[in-house]
């Protein structure tokens, strides 16, 4: 399918300039600004790809060049000459090339998906909002003040998603410096900000969860059947085999030694909050990539991000959106039946009520943002 280029998709571009340069807090409207600002100048990032870092990096630039090229292309510059004066001339006017169409895809990314599935799983206000799937201004859902971004991310996601290390042992593995101050700061937040209310979550279903070797599993009446996939060794067996060595012309013994493993439960039910929300935000993936390919021939899903035609852009964050909107709607049933094939019962009831505790419940009904999709 193709389809002609318009107003609609060139925002869907900016916005996506805009992230690719590192805007991460604002408003709508201030991010398109900036992502107009950056084609006028051309922003790149410019990386040392001499260095591993830098190198990180080199593919961004290359998608900025060719998405401020086709954006030359709908405003139907053709040359370098007073580049950045034709290129202001040309957003402040109404006219563009109505038979260009567009030639460079863009991506959008969830805002930490982890956190927004959790948010309208237990409608807190506060997981909803640095997220933005509410709220007025654009929130980076890995700020936390007195810290690095990296420091945040790196710690929280494998924190929250059931790894034992702690802050420190995670920054460590990522070579991140970091100072006792720093540890201080990331486990108040950890038990008292917002990421204490899915750092809470996450260890009732770890803590309550009755693991068994082969499981059933319900996340919102989708039905399959998971493997325990953590072993222990028990010990050694072996056992010996008669061969008969023609050479010799004998019956000769040879020992076979193998180690005997056993499903090793407890490290398994770590295993449970990684389950419900991948479960959850591929269930998305797959309902939101679907319908954008019968309305637009195509997109790729990675994860929590969708690559798609500038044109597609506003299609995919409503119907992401929508799925936000369903999971906050049905998340009773989700964690109730949840809960009941992982064998959380009535006797979690006192631990489940600690958890509740912590969350600063939305009021009304969920509406949620377009741009909860970056």
């Amino acid at each position: 399918m193709r389809h002609n280029a318009t107003k609609q998709g060139a925002t869907a571009i900016y916005l996506f300039i805009a992230e690719i340069n590192g805007y991460k807090e604002g408003t709508y409207k201030s991010k398109i600004k900036y992502g107009q600002t950056c084609y006028i100048n051309s922003k790149l990032h410019n990386p040392d790809v001499t260095t591993e870092e830098g190198r990180k990096e080199f593919h961004e630039d290359i998608w900025l060049q060719r998405l401020y090229k086709d954006l030359d292309g709908f405003y139907s510059i053709t040359t370098d000459t007073f580049l950045a004066k034709r290129r202001i001339s040309a957003i402040q006017s109404r006219s563009y090339n109505k038979a260009h169409q567009w030639t460079t895809p863009i991506e959008l990314d969830a805002g930490a998906s982890m956190l927004q599935v959790t948010g309208a799983l237990l409608n807190d206000s506060r997981l909803l909002t640095r997220t933005n799937i509410i709220g007025d201004r654009l929130q980076d859902a890995w700020y936390i003040k007195g810290l690095t971004r990296l420091q945040a991310k790196k710690a929280a996601t494998p924190m929250l998603y059931g790894s034992s290390q702690t802050c420190h042992e995670l920054w460590q593995s990522n070579k991140i410096k970091y100072s006792l101050d720093d540890i201080r700061v990331f486990m108040n937040e950890l038990n008292n900000g917002a990421l204490g209310v899915a750092n809470g979550f996450k260890d009732f279903i770890i803590r309550n969860a009755k693991p068994n070797e082969t499981m059933k599993v319900n996340i919102d009446n989708e039905v399959f059947t998971i493997k325990c996939n953590r072993y222990k060794n028990i010990g050694d067996i072996t056992k010996a085999y008669s061969l008969y060595d023609t050479d010799l012309d004998r019956i000769e013994t040879i020992y076979h030694t193998s180690t005997h493993k056993e499903a090793d439960l407890e490290q398994f039910r770590r295993y449970f909050q990684t389950l419900l929300i991948h479960n959850l935000d591929s269930q998305i993936a797959n309902r939101v990539t679907k319908a954008t390919i019968e309305k637009y021939g195509w997109c790729i899903d990675i994860h929590d991000a969708f690559i798609v035609n500038p044109e597609a852009a506003l299609f995919v964050r409503r119907a992401y959106a929508r799925e936000i909107e369903g999971i906050n709607s049905r998340r009773k049933d989700i964690l109730a039946n949840y809960f009941h094939s992982i064998g959380i019962g009535a006797e979690a009831q006192g631990s489940w009520t600690k958890v509740q505790d912590k969350i600063v419940p939305l009021k009304g009904i969920l509406k949620c943002n377009l741009m909860a999709l970056k």
